[in-house]
């Protein structure tokens, strides 16, 4: 027997035949190239030996707790470590030893979702249905970084923050529609 075959009318006609749709969208984060920004250059820095660029959780809050600088415990404000990158002095005349794109920018993740029941309109003839749509667009509020806003500069105060989020915050509708 079909699951809600035994419902009295009207609860088959509230609670029966709903629909869910859902468009899931991830993508991995693009490649970047660290820069040291010069007078008259920008050039690659030096990989700075036994330093991560990448940052877990613990190096953050050991980061943050030597230099006293908190923008390391926020990931919006320093995705990378600048601290693995030193300039290149200009009068040396080479490109350091950072290779291009060896920081990986952050994943994109969306999911909206919608939950809508189609019913016959009481009162007006069998043709005549309608629509109940309740949509969520960004349904669980993922930031998602917009990776070409990235600073690449290791020599600037803001080095390894982004500057703008992609997308939207989550976002609902309700709609209803007559077809006749």
């Amino acid at each position: 027997m079909p699951f809600g075959a035994s419902w009295r009318p009207v609860t088959k006609a509230l609670l029966g035949q709903w629909s869910l749709g859902g468009i899931a969208q991830w993508s991995t984060g693009v490649f970047a190239t660290v820069l040291v920004q010069g007078v008259n250059f920008n050039g690659r820095p030096d990989v700075v030996p036994g330093v991560s660029w990448r940052l877990s959780d613990e190096d953050r809050e050991s980061i943050a707790q030597k230099t006293g600088d908190r923008s390391y415990l926020d990931r919006s404000l320093r995705w990378y470590n600048p601290l693995a990158f030193a300039p290149v002095a200009v009068d040396q005349g080479r490109i350091g030893t950072a290779g291009r794109n060896i920081i990986t920018g952050p994943s994109l993740f969306s999911f909206d979702s919608v939950l809508s029941k189609r019913f016959h309109v009481p009162g007006l003839p069998e043709r005549v249905m309608g629509t109940v749509r309740i949509e969520a667009f960004n349904l669980f509020n993922h930031v998602n970084f917009f990776a070409r806003s990235l600073n690449l500069n290791v020599n600037t105060a803001t080095a390894g923050a982004f500057s703008q989020i992609t997308g939207s915050p989550r976002q609902m509708q309700f709609g209803f529609r007559v077809d006749f």
